[in-house]
């Protein structure tokens, strides 16, 4: 049965409000997905496939950077714009016009045919269209951007770029000028400008608008390219979150609008509506890639071409390497790897590899362990990590160099536990230029689960494969223990700091801990009063013996609750699955 307009939406944010955004906050909500069961007619709803078309032509490859390939966008666009939609389906827009929509000057606001609107969007691999059709009974031209009556305001955000922001450490965002948001503003005349921004600037060349008056009101039909948004977290991005607000003016002498509607008009729930664009695709040049695949940054658009800014630390001697095939040929024809990790009985993975700038060196890390037979793993099972260097001979790349970089072996097998015990996965890599150039860093994730317990870690082990006792010790990124009566969370920012007077970067680990009670495990979970605490660890460098030793006081003034990165030189280490990273102190 076909719900109203109204209903669906109230359902909709409903749903919704459990994990709601506020107005910086997007967070993958999506307050147009289908509370209960999915609408046929409802467009804004309908999935989007990624879309496959044929890649650009790249050019030149340098020896040891790998090339940004992206496919092109269409030449055309798929729909006319010209305000007439005749290429839309009218029945899947969305309406607006309750009195809940009303978010400004609601003495105003007479009801529908007063002011009210629908909405419809929709995509293709290069561009994003909207159409808002507006209801109102006086409809104003805006005398200049200062003083303006009756337009419809199309907020844009990029949700991904949102999530990067956020992660970031204070001041960080701000300072490298990273706005996921903005806002235009189109008028029932044509005109169109920046509405977030007094004076800001806007990419024209990737909007294409008309509008059309009616008997009863206006029609905005608009088409938008990438470029529109200037800053993007990804090329090709897959989605876009929008919110359309409507203003209207009935007296032509007052300045400014007198009713504001809004499509998502609660501050504390959803305020934008996530749409899957399905690859949206950028008709501009660009330049420059990430460091590493998911790695912190933004693609920026300027002079008309897009260029990548990594907020990661780049390595200054290694690259990743994207094509690992001769790595893993080096590694199968390696005698020594082979009797370490025979295949008869074991399961062997390279798990992130680089390449040196200069192209005459290789390094890896390794995972190698036993099999479960008929899955089961002994008491006995060990696996190994192995940090291996390679470098080229007349045959191709051959294995120099092996050394297990942790503090012991692992006790499990390759896929699995032993019995009872705890499990290692989600390995990762990274160059730890910061601390010598030989020393790596080494993430994973620990777990351990029963009928009664469960524990799940995130850290990072150190080690240095050229001294004679490689490991140098660990640090702490998360960590999640609950039974069936309590449960502990812990997130730890990771700095590499200056912290006692000695040469070297020390461990402040800044602990964010959260006691719950729970009524079943990690079931029904609430954090106590006064369960919320900080705590800090720190771990000396120890340059006689090579590794991190704890420091043996719970504080230190230069390591405390208070830390404040943006004020401090030094690194904050991010630990996420399957990949390591590093940000440089706006101090530095």
């Amino acid at each position: 049965m076909k719900r109203s307009n109204a209903v669906v939406l109230a359902l909709l944010v409903l749903a919704a409000a459990a994990s709601a955004c506020s107005t910086s906050n997007t967070k993958g909500i999506d307050p147009f997905a289908a509370a209960d069961e999915e609408e046929p007619a409802d467009m804004l709803d309908a999935p989007v496939e990624r879309r496959t078309t044929a890649p650009r032509t790249a050019g030149a490859a340098t020896a040891n950077e790998a090339v940004l390939m992206l496919p092109d966008p269409p030449a055309e666009k798929s729909k006319k714009i010209d305000a007439e939609v005749d290429d839309w389906s009218r029945s899947k827009a969305r309406k607006f016009g309750q009195k809940e929509h009303v978010v400004e000057g609601e003495q105003f606001w007479t009801g529908g045919p007063d002011a009210s609107f629908r909405v419809g969007v929709d995509s293709d691999a290069g561009h994003v269209y909207f159409w808002v059709d507006v209801r109102d009974d006086k409809v104003i031209d805006a005398a200049s951007e200062d003083v303006m009556a009756d337009g419809v305001i199309l907020w844009l955000r990029d949700p991904k770029l949102e999530e990067i922001v956020d992660s970031l450490p204070a001041g960080m965002a701000e300072k490298s000028n990273v706005r996921p948001e903005m806002a235009i503003l189109f008028t029932p005349d044509g005109q169109f400008w920046r509405y977030d921004q007094t004076g800001g600037k806007l990419y024209r060349t990737g909007i294409d608008a008309k509008t059309k008056k009616m008997k009863n009101g206006y029609r905005l039909e608009a088409a938008l390219s990438l470029g529109v948004l200037q800053q993007v977290a990804s090329l090709p991005t897959e989605s876009i979150a929008f919110r359309v607000e409507v203003m209207d003016g009935d007296e032509t002498d007052r300045r400014g609008e007198q009713t504001r509607m809004s499509m998502l008009p609660d501050e504390s729930g959803p305020r934008f509506a996530l749409y899957n664009v399905g690859g949206w695709l950028p008709y501009e040049e660009a330049q420059g890639q990430p460091p590493r695949p998911g790695a912190l940054g933004r693609w920026q658009l300027a002079d008309g071409t897009w260029r990548f800014q990594s907020f990661e630390v780049r390595p200054v001697h290694w690259h990743v390497l994207q094509d690992v095939s001769g790595f893993d040929k080096a590694l199968a024809n390696s005698e020594a790897l082979n009797e370490l990790c025979p295949a008869a009985t074991s399961e062997r993975t390279l798990v992130e590899g680089y390449q040196s700038r200069s192209g005459n060196h290789r390094a890896g890390l390794v995972y190698c362990g036993p099999r479960a037979p008929r899955g089961r793993c002994p008491d006995d099972a060990e696996s190994h990590l192995y940090w291996v260097h390679l470098k080229p001979g007349k045959q191709g790349w051959k294995l120099h160099q092996y050394t297990e970089v942790t503090e012991k072996p692992l006790p499990q097998c390759a896929t699995a536990p032993r019995k009872g015990g705890d499990y290692y996965s989600e390995f990762s890599l990274l160059p730890m230029e910061m601390l010598g150039s030989s020393v790596w860093g080494i993430g994973f994730k620990k777990t351990y689960s029963s009928s009664t317990e469960e524990l799940e870690e995130r850290g990072i082990w150190f080690a240095n494969p050229s001294s004679k006792e490689p490991y140098m010790g660990k640090a702490l990124n998360e960590r999640t223990q609950a039974t069936s009566s309590e449960r502990t969370i812990s997130r730890s920012h990771v700095y590499l700091a200056l912290v006692d007077d000695k040469k070297g970067l020390d461990l402040c680990e800044v602990e964010h801990v959260k006691e719950q009670s729970c009524n079943g495990l990690n079931r029904s979970c609430k954090t106590l009063e006064h369960g919320e605490m900080v705590r800090t660890h720190i771990k000396m460098w120890a340059p006689s013996k090579g590794r991190f030793e704890p420091y043996l006081l719970t504080k230190h003034k230069r390591c405390n609750a208070s830390f404040d990165f943006s004020q401090r030189r030094g690194f904050m280490l991010i630990n996420e699955a399957g990949r390591l990273g590093a940000l440089a102190s706006p101090a530095n």
